[in-house]
């Protein structure tokens, strides 16, 4: 499914409680489909502690609808909502009736995932699924976030959102479960898929490259794994964009461009200013425990045709990230 396009704000509908007590009736209103952020009164947002989750809850506490509504944003991570838990999600949703839920929750330790496949699909399968659940009952639209493993990387082209996915991995594997799970379960969703996370508030490849180029004269970094970075200061705007132009079914967003690890390695010690040298290597000397794709470039522009919205380039994003830290 696409955007609803000329469609008006459907009428909240209402429901009247069981008759409680002394026979009083208690009204309790539904929210309705929303197309846009005027349908919107309350936000749910899962991993809020997480990378992209931070960067989202400020974005739009930011955004002017953001500045109207600053308590109706329930930014809220495990120790508040565990995904994982039905009994938790129905208690929270049921409490708060957002309109929206951004699912940015989930188990990205990729190696860890081989190990622990059991806590990877809990978390990154089972908590989208009782996610979807909870938000049909109360007709709350769900945004799950997913990632670029779910395709194999035997590509020739950037991966449009209906390619056929083929996980390589344990990761992979139960973020496409997820997204079933999401697909089966509530008919108002948007799965947005994005790849090679960098941002404040949280660990990524940008700082560690950083932080290991102040130490040594060398760096090695694969050459033979491509895809798209993405700022998540970026993705969060274009989270914004989407529901503004009431997308739903799946869309991918990343900044545009593409790399290796290795090339991105290099810009980074560029854009730092740092002397360190950069040498390319190939996977296989690495011996991580997860196969990753070779070739992960997503396409993102059924994202451009929806939302009418430029999307910088990657090398842009890592030098204004880079400014603010």
């Amino acid at each position: 499914m696409h955007g609803q396009d000329g469609r008006g704000t459907r009428t909240a509908r209402m429901v009247v409680a069981q008759i409680l007590g002394e026979g009083v009736k208690k009204a309790m209103e539904i929210p309705p489909s929303i197309s846009g952020w005027d349908d919107i009164v309350s936000v749910v947002i899962t991993g809020a502690r997480g990378m992209l989750g931070r960067e989202l809850a400020g974005a739009l506490q930011r955004s002017s609808w953001g500045q109207s509504r600053r308590q109706a944003i329930h930014a809220c991570d495990l120790d508040e909502m565990d995904i994982t838990n039905p009994s938790e999600v129905e208690k929270q949703i049921s409490a708060w009736r957002p309109q929206l839920v951004i699912n940015c929750a989930a188990q990205t330790d990729v190696d860890g995932c081989e190990s622990n496949r059991a806590r990877a699909f809990g978390v990154n399968a089972d908590g989208p699924l009782n996610l979807a659940r909870v938000c049909r009952r109360y007709r709350s639209k769900l945004i799950h976030i997913s990632t670029d493993f779910v395709f194999d990387g035997r590509g020739h082209g950037p991966y449009r959102p209906d390619d056929e996915t083929g996980p390589l991995n344990v990761y992979g594997e139960s973020k496409l479960a997820g997204e079933r799970a999401v697909q089966q379960n509530l008919d108002e969703h948007l799965i947005v898929r994005t790849a090679w996370l960098f941002g404040s508030g949280g660990k990524n490849f940008v700082s560690t490259i950083r932080q290991l180029a102040q130490e040594r004269d060398q760096l090695e970094v694969v050459k033979d794994q491509v895809g798209s970075p993405t700022y998540t200061a970026d993705l969060s705007e274009a989270i914004i964009h989407l529901v503004q132009a009431g997308a739903e079914g799946i869309y991918h967003f990343a900044n545009a461009g593409n790399c290796s690890w290795y090339e991105f390695a290099r810009e980074i010690v560029r854009q730092c200013g740092y002397p360190t040298k950069v040498k390319p290597i190939g996977s296989a000397k690495l011996k991580r425990a997860a196969r990753r794709p070779a070739w992960s470039v997503l396409d993102v522009s059924r994202y451009k045709k929806a939302t009418g919205q430029p999307v910088r380039s990657w090398q842009q994003a890592l030098a204004d990230y880079l400014s603010k830290i």
